[in-house]
């Protein structure tokens, strides 16, 4: 495998591995969700940032957005949504949104291939034959800029996923020289 592959499948193992240590309260958090990959993506060294987006569930009979709605949120909260982005991938750990708001069954968080042409469309993921969800740029006109968040609450969850991630790495590593 050459180190493109490798990123890849690290990013695929951090998503599945995410909220086995991230509490599920926070899979409507989309700015600690980002704020926090960004950490533990930067701490093995895999360069990231910020993708500030509107993310659409497209169905066959109906399409529901969310993300920069012009909605009044309430204290603390943003009308935005923002994924991590890792080069060509990007994770977004908060599409629960859709779970709640529509019914579809989703992961709690996924990992989507950028497109990798000049569009506003920065990605799209399959549901089913008929349901995909669709990652935009921003509208013209916002904000797109996530506010901070809890900055130890960030450290403290980001070290301990660092710390399962890395017990699992070994394990592996000992599995194959055994």
């Amino acid at each position: 495998m050459n180190s493109d592959e490798i990123k890849v499948k690290f990013l695929q193992f951090l998503t599945r591995q995410y909220f086995e240590v991230v509490p599920v309260k926070y899979r409507t958090f989309c700015v600690f969700n980002a704020r926090l990959l960004q950490l533990v993506l930067s701490h093995y060294g895999i360069p990231n940032e910020l993708m500030p987006c509107q993310i659409w569930l497209s169905r066959a009979d109906d399409i529901i957005a969310l993300g920069f709605l012009d909605t009044k949120p309430g204290p603390g909260g943003w009308d935005g949504h923002v994924a991590c982005r890792a080069g060509d991938y990007f994770i977004d750990a908060s599409v629960y949104h859709f779970n709640e708001a529509a019914g579809v069954d989703l992961p709690d968080a996924v990992l989507v291939q950028r497109f990798n042409r000049p569009s506003h469309v920065l990605g799209r993921h399959s549901i089913s034959n008929s349901d995909r969800l669709w990652w935009h740029q921003p509208p013209d006109g916002v904000d797109p800029t996530p506010p901070q968040e809890n900055q130890a609450d960030l450290n403290l969850y980001a070290g301990q996923l660092i710390e399962h991630l890395d017990a699992m790495l070994e394990s592996s590593r000992k599995l194959v020289h055994s």
